[in-house]
């Protein structure tokens, strides 16, 4: 007999077809899964927040801080670490500002305070107390602080103030140039500017007038290969003394040791790596003259 399509369906019916509806739903949608934007995790206080992407703050408002963070007591504001990359990096493309500035204390007058331009990757400035320092570098057995300039021109450290560097240690300074020019040029004279430094020349020493003095020494001075005393034998009236590096054109002083009746240093001749001293005339017993050559 045909069934009445008007007539109301069984309720087995009606769950079967439901049942067979979504179960054909869930199939598409494994054929054809959802694609779901990713969600942003907020960073979360007192706790580790794990991540696998870059996390920063980019701030929009123009000249307003981006981040700040403050520690009470003596917790760290800011702690950076590494294993093997670096751990606190610092970019400024303001050529007039440093990239980095540690300030101490009450930094009203510092170079920061006024505006000075600052073309550095750190600025360092302390107050509050005397001695206090701006920037401090110490290590136990490598070095404090190093200082690099591969331009030419270019200053691998600069030191400016009443006392513009102190020094102190085993070895005070140690100066040296690589390039055949001065380890060490000291110039006095406010407002001149210092000459041209000769090559080939560990220590040189000017001064803007001569008034002023280019060299002083309290204490005594050694010339440990430029001077010397050579002795002139019995019935001889001359020595020769090797002296490598001397030439022909540099001045040589000598005088008599010992007082020799009669006797005197007639002349000091220099040629290419000798000395020779000459007596006026032959002396009775060994004598010594001491010599020293500048030039």
């Amino acid at each position: 007999m045909p069934q009445d399509p008007n007539a109301p369906q069984s309720r087995r019916r009606v769950l079967i077809a439901a049942t067979g509806g979504v179960a054909a739903l869930a199939a598409s949608r494994l054929a054809s899964p959802i694609r779901v934007a990713a969600v942003s995790v907020p960073v979360n206080l007192n706790e580790d927040n794990a991540s696998t992407a870059v996390t920063s703050i980019s701030q929009g408002t123009t000249d307003t801080d981006a981040f700040a963070a403050t520690a009470d007591g003596a917790g760290t504001g800011i702690t950076g670490t590494s294993d093997t990359g670096v751990g606190v990096k610092a970019t400024n493309s303001e050529h007039d500002l440093p990239a980095m500035a540690a300030l101490r204390g009450d930094i009203t007058g510092s170079s920061l305070d006024v505006g000075t331009r600052l073309p550095v990757g750190a600025y360092g400035f302390a107050n509050g107390e005397p001695g206090a320092t701006g920037v401090l570098g110490e290590t136990g057995v490598g070095l404090g602080v190093f200082g690099a300039a591969f331009d030419t021109g270019g200053f691998g450290m600069l030191a400016i103030g009443d006392l513009g560097a102190y020094i102190e240690g085993a070895d005070g300074v140690t100066a040296f140039s690589d390039h055949n020019g001065v380890a060490v040029h000291a110039h006095v004279s406010p407002g001149t500017i210092p000459p041209v430094p000769p090559t080939n020349t560990a220590i040189f020493a000017s001064v803007g007038s001569t008034s002023q003095v280019g060299l002083e020494a309290q204490g005594r001075i050694k010339f440990t290969n430029r001077s010397g005393r050579a002795k002139i034998l019995k019935n001889q009236s001359s020595v020769s003394v090797t002296v490598p590096g001397v030439a022909s054109g540099m001045f040589a002083f000598a005088v008599l040791n010992a007082s020799r009746t009669g006797r005197w240093v007639r002349a000091a001749a220099i040629a290419t790596n000798k000395l020779t001293i000459y007596l006026n005339t032959s002396v009775t017993s060994d004598t010594y003259v001491s010599w020293l050559i500048l030039g």
